[in-house]
């Protein structure tokens, strides 16, 4: 065994040897320091740009008209549920046509006789299809199955100023010998940061319509049918908002911050307001009753002939009317019975049965959309004769085809349609 001979270090040895160990200890730590430093700064980096794409992400979807809501699905406390949706649309030139009083007013547009007076009166109805929630280039010829030779699509079909709608209309006048078509709420929505007002989305609708000769965009708009004894009456309606429920509607309807009003006296388009549309819905009332009551003294008249034997029996007929709107013309039966009462319902329905009868009897069929709630009501009224002898019951039939939300599409909706039909 040998053994090793350790020998002391010198002083100088020992020194160098300490210095060297705490330089590279303190080389270490200051390492180690830095590598602390930069995984902090990078989770603080994150964490300060997680709520920036929060916020960004929020108001993209808000400006795409994303998030949308369902007057079905209501909450018990009468709030409507906010769901939201991606939407891409290739928007066209913007119109440069610029309203010209504070409150919109819509047109008038009278058509000629369309059908003969040969054969029923047939028309497929349809509504809320809302096909901006589909791809651009989707083709959407399965929502609806022709069986009628009119198609009337209700409101609530998709965003104006898109190509998306313009293709979709003109292919249903490929398919329809008459398209017929009128605006809901949703036609007036902006999304993606546009601000088109009320009445440039309106001159779009109309100019579309110029497009193809069996294609009709209706409001106010009066179309005889089978030689004047069948006139149809169409326009969008709106709803009668009570004064209590105005500012609350404006705070939870979309139709009032995604849709924009612009009068000669606003430098920029602005949000549309609930008293403005309110006003709609009066201006459409009084331009229904006008024709109504007109209607009714036709008929009136007529009845005396037939009495008196001035005329032939094909021209004795009483004139019957089809009302198409895209709101309800009822607060009972138009949407889930769970909402029925509550105020927000006015938002979406208006009380309008005193128009159903007399002296309103010429309306057979009120057809509608808008509550995303199918129904199909046969009211029974006790009407006066046109001639003052004797009273009969009569049946108006109250009625909708809405498809809804393509994340929660009606069950009951039907692509072969609800045919109406006059004899």
């Amino acid at each position: 065994m040998s053994l090793v001979s350790k020998q002391p270090k010198t002083i100088a040895e020992t020194d160098s040897t300490r210095a060297n160990n705490k330089g590279q200890k303190k080389e270490r730590n200051q390492n180690q320091t830095g590598h602390r430093d930069y995984i902090w700064k990078v989770l603080v980096a994150i964490g300060f740009l997680i709520p920036l794409f929060f916020f960004a992400f929020f108001d993209l979807m808000k400006s795409n008209g994303g998030f949308q809501q369902d007057s079905s699905e209501l909450s018990n406390s009468g709030e409507i549920k906010v769901k939201t949706a991606a939407i891409e649309s290739t928007r066209i030139e913007k119109p440069s046509k610029q309203p010209e009083t504070d409150i919109i007013q819509m047109e008038s547009n009278n058509y000629a006789t369309v059908t003969n007076s040969t054969g029923p009166v047939r028309i497929q109805i349809a509504s809320d299809l809302h096909i901006e929630f589909f791809g651009e280039d989707e083709d959407l010829n399965f929502l609806i199955e022709p069986k009628a030779p009119i198609l009337a699509l209700l409101g609530d079909v998709g965003y104006a100023c898109t190509q998306q709608l313009r293709k979709f209309l003109l292919s249903q006048c490929d398919r329809f010998e008459e398209v017929w078509f009128l605006a809901g709420n949703h036609e007036y929505y902006n999304h993606g940061g546009t601000h088109y007002s009320v009445t440039e989305q309106d001159a779009w609708l109309q100019q579309v319509a110029s497009e193809r000769p069996n294609l009709k965009y209706l409001e106010k708009s009066v179309i005889p049918m089978w030689n004047g004894n069948v006139v149809v009456l169409a326009t969008t309606l709106w709803s009668d908002i009570p004064d209590n429920y105005l500012e609350e509607a404006e705070h939870f309807l979309n139709d009032y911050r995604l849709s924009y009003n612009h009068a000669p006296s606003e430098t920029a388009p602005r949000l549309l307001r609930a008293s403005e549309t309110r006003q709609w819905y009066r201006d459409n009332l009084n331009w229904l009753q006008t024709q109504l009551q007109t209607i009714y003294d036709q008929n009136k008249i007529r009845a005396q002939h037939q009495q008196q034997g001035q005329h032939h029996h094909h021209q004795e007929q009483q004139t019957k009317v089809i009302v198409l709107t895209h709101h309800t013309p009822l607060m009972i039966g138009t949407s889930a019975p769970q909402y029925e009462g509550m105020d927000s319902t006015h938002c979406f329905s208006s009380d309008l049965q005193s128009l159903m009868v007399h002296p309103y009897s010429p309306i057979d069929i009120w057809a509608c959309g808008h509550t995303h709630y199918n129904f199909d009501l046969a009211l029974t009224q006790n009407e006066t004769s046109s001639t003052g002898n004797g009273s009969s019951e009569k049946l108006v039939r109250v009625v909708s085809n809405q498809r809804g939300y393509q994340s929660r599409p009606k069950p009951d909706y039907r692509a072969d349609g609800i045919v109406l039909e006059i004899r």
